[in-house]
């Protein structure tokens, strides 16, 4: 072989050597890129499920309290209305006793209010 073959035969070589070498450190940048990656994408995973949960606790946490609301309001709204029928039986027994005894004079008192209910929301309904 001459000179001139043995140089290019040698720069080959270290061609073929620079491009291993090459490709080693490349294959191994980019394992470590996706090395990486795959924790960060885990980080972010793990950081998602973390608020997703601190969510889920909230909002369980507000329905408690509104179940515990609604419950004290149903509560309260029961023993008014308790309080208020058994305020209203005796006024209702009177007034029974009372329609009972004067029967035109209570048809007369019903019509009036019925004619002044039927006014007052026909002014409603004329007014824009």
């Amino acid at each position: 072989m001459t000179r001139k073959n043995k140089s290019i035969e040698r720069v080959k070589d270290g061609v073929g050597v620079m491009m291993k070498k090459t490709r080693k450190v490349v294959n191994d940048r980019l394992d470590s890129m996706e090395e990486t990656l795959k924790h960060g994408v885990d980080d972010v995973g793990r950081r998602y499920f973390s608020k997703l949960a601190q969510l889920q606790a909230r909002v369980d946490g507000a329905k408690g309290a509104a179940r515990e609301q609604i419950g004290e309001v149903k509560s309260s709204l029961q023993v008014n209305y308790l309080q208020a029928r058994k305020k209203l039986l005796p006024l209702q027994r009177d007034a029974r006793k009372y329609v009972q005894a004067n029967p035109a004079r209570s048809v007369l008192i019903a019509t009036g209010v019925g004619l002044l209910f039927g006014l007052a929301a026909r002014r409603r309904a004329a007014t824009p």
